[in-house]
């Protein structure tokens, strides 16, 4: 649901996180979110992964991610 124009992803470091990684690790925003923006997707509850790949590169090509982190 993430619009790939939305202006915190523009020209942005990206962090792709599982929806439960946050309460995996106790230091999520310390060690992996300072100074990111954020995506959270639920890879294991969805079946369709293809909407995914097909979203990151829409977001990678519209808002110019300059790095891509997946936790």
């Amino acid at each position: 649901m993430l619009n790939p124009q939305s202006g915190f992803l523009q020209v942005s470091d990206l962090l792709l996180a599982a929806d439960c990684s946050a309460f995996a690790s106790g230091e999520f925003h310390n060690r992996f979110l300072k100074g990111k923006a954020l995506a959270i997707a639920c890879p294991k509850l969805d079946s369709h992964s293809e909407i995914y790949i097909d979203k990151l590169v829409e977001m990678i090509d519209q808002a110019r991610i300059e790095t891509l982190r997946c936790l």
